[in-house]
């Protein structure tokens, strides 16, 4: 089974548990992940011609997401980083969708907002969106949710 098998079957558990969203790992979304569409879409393409005008927002690419991600949860005030799966269309090749990223942590906006200023997110904000309502009973004390959203 591949990797985007695995995350497709994932998926599909998590739904069928009644989940609203399912929430996948950093590893299970972005290893194997070369599909610069699936994550941060409202940034632009670094290789188009004639170039973007500014403002510029450069797209990392999923590997770059998750460069930035990995050294965001291996923070010690942070207990982890999820990826919410927003649309799983199972289309050859495709791979799925995310618009929203979320950090539990115990640090405050402005923290989180500096870390994640390399991947450019449209909105940083306290809250879960749309993610499972469950994830608050497994935060640590004194710890928060915090949502990274692309638009």
């Amino acid at each position: 089974m591949t990797q985007r098998e695995r995350l497709f079957a994932e998926i599909k558990r998590q739904k069928e548990a009644g989940e609203r969203l399912p929430l996948v790992s950093l590893e299970d979304f972005f290893n194997g992940n070369d599909d610069f569409g699936s994550i941060g879409c409202n940034l632009d393409d670094p290789q188009a011609v004639p170039p973007v005008p500014a403002p510029y927002w450069p797209h990392p690419g999923p590997q770059g997401f998750y460069k930035t991600l990995r050294a965001i949860r291996e923070r010690p005030n942070v207990q982890d980083v999820l990826v919410e799966i927003s649309d799983a269309d199972v289309g050859e090749g495709n791979w799925p969708f995310s618009e929203c990223v979320y950090i539990l942590t115990a640090a405050v906006l402005e923290e989180v907002e500096a870390w994640a200023g390399s991947i450019f997110p449209t909105e940083v904000s306290e809250g879960y969106g749309d993610a499972k309502l469950s994830l608050a009973s497994d935060l640590l004390p004194g710890y928060q949710v915090y949502m990274l959203w692309w638009d």
